[in-house]
């Protein structure tokens, strides 16, 4: 693969990806758990990058062969069989075996993956840990704050409150008079 600069090839891998839910979940379980996306190695061996396109995919079937032979840990191994597996490649891993033994961010991913893979179906929505329920497809997007801690901190938006998502709470600004209409339809539950 040519090289790329640093952050451009997440960024590549999900758009090219994108539409195809169960890839676009297994790009993001990868791209989130941060260990494969990193080395050469599996950039060198699964990653494929067309410059005149400015396009980057993995190569499924080469991170199935890659796997066998990578110097990694049991997490990091079960991560890309996971992977390869929502992206349609059969890895000769047993579910039990890829779940087993993950350690609690670890399982979060995953299961995050699995409901961003459901995202063809109309309506599917994710719990995220602070309470907020927002759309399966829209879950990659969805960052807090440094300072955000789960329940009692403070989303992207400011409110505290466990509430659906918002186009503020992706960053984007959004008006709250105090009037329990936040500017986006949804009520923030102040009293009129």
């Amino acid at each position: 693969m040519d090289s790329l600069p640093v952050g451009l090839l997440p960024i590549l891998l999900r758009n090219h990806a994108r539409g195809i839910h169960a890839t676009e979940a297994a790009v993001g379980l990868l791209v989130d758990h941060g260990h494969w996306i990193g080395r050469t190695d599996f950039q060198t061996d699964c990653v494929r990058y067309d410059p005149e396109a400015r396009t980057a995919w993995i190569d499924w079937s080469a991170a199935v062969a890659f796997v066998e032979i990578a110097d990694c840990g049991p997490t990091e191994d079960r991560v890309l069989r996971f992977a390869a597996e929502l992206a349609g490649q059969n890895t000769g891993s047993r579910l039990p075996e890829l779940l087993c033994g993950l350690d609690d961010r670890t399982s979060r991913l995953v299961v995050d993956a699995v409901r961003n893979a459901l995202g063809a179906i109309p309506g599917a929505t994710v719990a995220c840990s602070c309470g907020h329920r927002i759309p399966a497809t829209a879950y990659t997007a969805h960052q807090h704050s440094p300072r955000h801690a789960g329940p009692g901190g403070a989303c992207l938006c400011g409110r505290t409150a466990p509430h659906d998502i918002t186009p503020a709470c992706l960053g984007r600004p959004h008006s709250d008079n105090g009037d329990g209409d936040n500017g986006d339809g949804e009520t923030t539950g102040a009293e009129t």
